[in-house]
């Protein structure tokens, strides 16, 4: 129709319609409404007002003549809910009812928004001309009311719709583990919502081609190709993981997340493992190799072929106050390794924190007599080795914490993976045909690897859970029995005085047990301390609290991460752990200590190692950046061999990523750098200065800004791998103050606080301590900062190392020309430490060595700079002992100095080698220009000869201004020097040595 005829028609019928209402349709009031009641609106609109706050808003135009309008709370004259809705809130009127508008009208009822059901998702239903229910989807539900546009008068009623059951959320990913020390690349991986989960991939040619196609050949398949396998059911009541090994192995991870409601108090969860089997074929005696006395005789380690299986469990309360809080948390994990003589390992993966898990979940979900271990003849004096559950093993999660109507989220994290790190020709066979290795958590028949049982609940929307909270010291378990200790608690104790692992192992090994009783909820703290192993260099330090729930007797099992080199020849080297602080009602054993030797898996070098420029470095040794960076740079070292490096800029905070090879990482910001511009406009310098790497490969950036008129801020910056702004991390990625000052050195501690050191405007030692999430933290010092005044003067705090108790020492020196060094040590509360110096401070005069500060592993402390001999310059070094005295067996008197140009030299970093010896970075002068410059020395203080040219190198890039800034050590001792190298234009400079 034509729509100059519509608009007349429907004002006729408009007018029709309300004749009718009005008059009854010409006998009584059939719709139960007095006609002389409610509020008459015309063509200029307005509002009428009902009980509770219902109300209608009538615009201008909608009515062509006067109508008397009511608001009324009734049900009278509306049709049934449609089946499975539930009303809300009381039921209103809208009359006359069929009125109809020429504008839409807005309807107004009260609505609680807290009372509506977690997880429920309210509605707006009105009856339209034909007296049936329909939807309003233009409903805007608020605090305490809901309103919506519609077009005609009816009866309106808020329903909830019942719940509908809401699919996982799951992350799968696909990996292979390359090197010695199964570095972890993925290939392959993606989230998924819903629907049935079915993954596989071709890894490549398997370990095993031949008499063991392992896991029925769902790993392994005839062709002797390695199969990974991930799946899981539509509903998430089923899942699996699986893979088999290639060269050097590969592993198959899914985390799987769901939402619950729970509708009942009797409300039940429980999950069922199916089936956990590792399989591994051992070809090592075949192949001329001998484990049994602990190392291969020709090459290798022996654990070089094995599998394990991971699962973590976690349930977490969604407080609308606190948000997810945790309440429940187990582990499992299954090794079987080998070769010659094989080990079972199984146990927790990790130490539990939360002493509040109840219920049949506790923290290990499987122990070794949970397990059948088989093996079947295979090549002669090998075998194949089978470990496999028993039977399935079924656990509840206590839901009693959990709230009628409260909202939980179980998350599940798993991962299989298979190694094989012996596929090298041995003896002039290939292995491949006698080594391999299949891992899966899975049913045989398919239907799952755990089974999921729940009554009382309803699968919601998933809710966003956070990651695995940082296994760090927490707080000693109460004693609530009269016996302080009580016998029946328990004593806590380790296993074993001695351990050991071979380097680049994550294989969980400590054991500690409880004995002699289970009641009540214990903890105990293990930490970890250097011995000839340094913390960094050959191991991961620990520092974590372990907890045994009430009645939980079952041994933790727990891993010291060593760390992978090359370097041949090496001693074992030894990690010292402690057991202390007994919490709840438990006492310490006898074997409260024990220690880890470290096993050197390199052959011996056929030479000695001589410091020398690494021609598979950058070109002939060195790499350069022109035009980029410059002086005042810092480095760090990536666990993948990539170099950052940043600073060098006075207007923005620039950075920089180099290849292991010193080729430029041009998938790092934009062609290998990145430039950011803290503070937008107005700004008189930005300066990064400081630099360190988180375990999740993000980097931590230190700083200041400075304002006009404005006081200088400390400033950080966190960068994912990437070198995009971490916009998890303060603002946007930024922390700019509150704490002002220059903020000079960064480190990590490792429950993920970063630690800043630097000076403020006064000329004092400025530290502050911040969350992983960029706040300050409020435990430390004073609001999260502590400022210390050395000697009266104006000092400089210009490096910083953490200690593996906690303790914080930073180094420095006076401003401008006096010469001297001040040291501070803090204790990880961030109060000065009373054991060390003088009150927790110590003063050098005489001697600049605050350029460069190191720890070595028995707790002395390295210091460098340069004295002034005559007229030039020479590099200083100076030791204190663990307390802050001068070291006076080292070099004379405590003070090595070395001259390595008679023209001036300057030493700017330390770094001190896993066998003891130190190496020192700086600047010497040549007649032209200044150069790297390198010392290094034997732990007593003398010139190592065997370095260099008698214990000294240097090294020049154009012809011009050179200096290196920083050094640190690769995993296989190879030495990188960074700084600034000037071409015409400065930048950056890298320099890699032989060990």
């Amino acid at each position: 129709m034509p729509a100059s005829l519509n608009q007349p028609l429907r004002l006729v019928t408009l007018c029709v319609a309300l004749l009718i209402a009005a008059c009854g349709g010409g006998g009584g009031d059939e719709d139960g409404v007095d006609d002389t009641s409610g509020t008459l609106v015309g063509a200029g609109g307005g509002t009428v007002t009902g009980p509770a706050g219902a109300s209608v808003v009538v615009p201008t135009g909608a009515l062509a003549q006067e109508a008397r309008i009511e608001v009324a709370q009734t049900s009278a004259g509306a049709p049934p809910l449609p089946a499975g809705l539930t009303a809300f809130g009381p039921m209103f009127a809208f009359t006359p009812h069929g009125t109809q508008f020429s504008e839409p009208v807005t309807v107004t009822l009260p609505f609680d928004l807290a009372a509506v059901p977690a997880g429920s998702s309210p509605r707006l239903l009105k009856t339209n001309a034909r007296n049936e229910w329909e939807h309003v989807a233009t409903a805007t539900f608020k605090t305490g009311s809901v309103s919506a546009r519609i077009d005609g008068f009816s009866s309106v009623q808020v329903v909830i719709p019942p719940l509908q059951p809401f699919p996982p959320t799951r992350m799968w990913s696909f990996g292979v583990l390359e090197g010695k020390g199964l570095v972890e690349r993925e290939v392959d991986g993606d989230t998924q919502v819903g629907g049935p989960l079915k993954k596989t991939i071709d890894f490549g040619p398997a370990s095993v081609t031949r008499d063991a196609l392992l896991v029925d050949g769902l790993l392994s398949r005839g062709d002797g190709r390695a199969i990974g396998d991930i799946g899981g059911s539509a509903d998430g009541v089923t899942y699996w993981v699986g893979t088999a090994a290639r060269t050097d192995g590969t592993i198959a991870r899914l985390t799987q997340t769901q939402t619950f409601l729970k509708n009942s108090s009797d409300a039940t969860y429980s999950f069922t493992i199916s089936d956990v089997q590792l399989d591994v074929v051992d070809g090592n005696a075949v192949l001329g190799r001998d484990c049994r006395g602990g190392f291969f005789v020709v090459v290798g380690v022996c654990d070089i072929v094995g599998a394990h299986v991971f699962l973590n469990v976690q349930a977490f309360f969604e407080d609308p106050v606190v948000g997810s809080t945790e309440f429940a948390q187990a582990d499992g994990f299954a090794e079987l390794r080998g070769g010659a003589v094989f080990d079972v390992i199984t146990g927790t993966g990790r130490a539990s924190w939360d002493e509040t898990v109840s219920g049949t979940i506790g923290n290990a979900l499987w122990s070794k007599s949970k397990f059948t271990f088989t093996k079947e003849p295979f090549n002669g004096p090998d075998g194949k080795y089978t470990m496999r559950l028993k039977r399935p093993l079924t656990f509840f999660i206590d839901l009693s914490s959990v709230p009628n109507t409260g909202v939980f989220t179980v998350k599940f994290q798993t991962h299989a993976m298979a190694y094989n790190r012996g596929a090298t020709a041995v003896l002039g066979r290939s292995p491949e045909f006698a080594i391999g290795s299949t891992a899966y958590l899975r049913d045989p028949a398919s239907i799952g690897g755990t089974t999921v049982t729940t009554t009382g609940l309803t699968a919601i929307a998933t809710r966003a859970v956070p990651d695995l909270p940082a296994r760090g010291l927490q707080p000693p378990a109460p004693c609530l029995a009269a016996a302080n200790p009580d016998p029946a608690a328990g004593t806590l104790q380790f296993r074993a005085a001695a351990y050991a692992l071979h380097e680049g192992s994550t294989r969980p090994t400590i054991e500690v047990t409880r004995e002699g009783g289970s009641r009540g909820s214990v903890t105990v703290d293990i930490a970890s301390s250097d011995g000839s192993a340094l913390a960094g260099i050959d191991y991961r330090p620990v520092a974590r609290t372990i907890v045994f729930a009430d009645g939980d007797a079952t041994p933790r099992l727990l891993d010291v991460q060593t760390i992978q080199n090359t370097i041949g020849g090496q001693a074992s080297r030894t990690v010292a752990l402690t057991l202390t602080q007994p919490g709840g009602c438990a006492s310490l054993g006898a074997q409260s200590t024990a220690v880890l030797s470290i096993l050197d898996d390199d052959p011996a070098p056929t030479t000695p190692p001589v410091g020398g420029l690494d021609a598979t470095f950058g070109s002939a040794g060195k790499a350069t950046l022109a035009g980029f960076g410059g002086d005042d740079s810092a480095m760090a070292l990536q666990a993948d061999g990539k170099i950052v490096m940043v600073g060098g800029s006075t207007n923005e905070f620039v950075l920089a990523r180099f290849n292991a090879d010193g080729s430029l990482d041009t998938g790092f910001g934009s062609a290998g750098r990145v430039s950011t511009d803290v503070v937008v406009g107005g700004v008189v310098e930005e300066i990064a200065r400081a630099v360190a790497v988180q375990a999740d490969g993000k980097i931590v950036v230190a700083g200041h800004v400075r304002t006009p008129g404005g006081p200088l801020s400390f400033v950080l910056a966190r960068y994912l791998a990437n070198g995009s702004l971490d916009a998890g991390f303060g603002s946007a990625g930024l922390v700019v103050g509150p704490v002002v000052g220059r903020a000079l050195a960064v480190a990590l501690q490792p429950d993920g606080r970063i630690v800043v050191a630097g000076d403020d405007a006064a000329g004092d030692f400025r530290v502050a301590r911040y969350l992983a999430d960029g706040t300050l933290d409020a435990s430390f010092g004073t609001g999260g900062q502590v400022t210390t005044d050395i000697a009266g003067g104006t000092d400089t705090a210009r490096n910083l190392v953490l200690q593996p108790n906690g303790a914080i020492v930073v180094s420095g020196d006076p401003f401008g020309n006096d010469l001297g060094t001040d040291v501070a040590r803090y204790t990880a509360a961030g109060v000065l430490d009373a054991s060390f110096g003088n009150g927790g401070k110590v003063t050098l005069p005489g001697t600049r060595v605050g350029e460069g500060l190191a720890l070595q592993g028995d707790g002395k402390l390295v210091l460098v700079g340069n004295v002034l001999v005559g007229n030039a310059t020479r590099f200083a070094t100076t030791r204190l002992l663990a307390n802050g005295t001068v070291d006076t067996g080292f070099g004379t008197a405590g003070t090595v100095v070395t001259d390595i140009s008679g023209r001036g030299d300057a030493a700017h970093a330390v770094t001190v080698q896993a066998d003891g010896r130190i190496v020192v970075a700086g600047r010497s002068s040549s007649q032209t220009n200044a150069n790297f410059a390198v010392a290094r020395y034997l732990s007593n203080g003398a010139i190592d000869p065997a370095f260099g040219t008698a214990g000294t190198l240097t090294v020049d890039f154009f012809g011009f201004t050179d200096a290196a800034e920083s050094v640190v050590l690769q995993a296989d001792g190879r030495v990188v020097l960074g700084g600034v190298a000037r071409n015409n234009v400065d930048g950056y400079g890298l320099v890699r040595l032989l060990p």
